[in-house]
């Protein structure tokens, strides 16, 4: 399952955003982050969406980077120059405001494929079990081999 968290003071796109990672992964666990000036750094996430403008979406994406450095991240701003930080910080994608709705969803859906704890619940009637979508691959692979190769 991802670990999703959003930092955005827009309830509108606090949603859009929720139910786009909702739509790329159905059982994702997805949170709204607190803003209320103090720090509330608790865990590491495996994606972090910051929506935030100027300073504050920078400084988020930095301490989140730096706190967790597994955590990719989305930044979301309308300041292009914040694109040398994000470069030189690793931040997963930069998106410019006001962004294309197709940009977002790409964006979205490329950084939950690369996420290491997206699992499937199966399952082999005796119970329940977690199997990831590489070892699913694997399988598949093994059951439909490639004809000429």
């Amino acid at each position: 399952m991802i670990d999703a968290i959003i930092y955005t003071k827009d309830d509108g796109e606090y949603e859009l955003l929720k139910g786009i990672l909702l739509e790329e992964q159905k059982n994702a666990e997805v949170s709204r982050a607190v803003l209320d000036g103090f720090t509330h750094y608790d865990r590491p996430y495996d994606i972090a969406v910051i929506a935030l403008e100027g300073a504050a979406g920078m400084n988020e994406a930095l301490e989140i980077k730096e706190r967790f450095p597994d955590t990719r991240i989305l930044w979301v701003t309308s300041d292009e120059d914040f694109a040398q930080i994000a470069i030189r910080n690793h931040i997963y994608d930069l998106i410019k405001r006001p962004y294309e709705l197709d940009r977002l969803r790409e964006s979205i859906r490329n950084v939950v494929s690369l996420c290491p704890s997206r699992f499937l619940y199966q399952s082999d009637g005796k119970g329940d079990y977690m199997t990831s979508l590489q070892d699913l691959n694997r399988e598949w692979m093994r059951e439909h081999p490639v004809v000429g190769a």
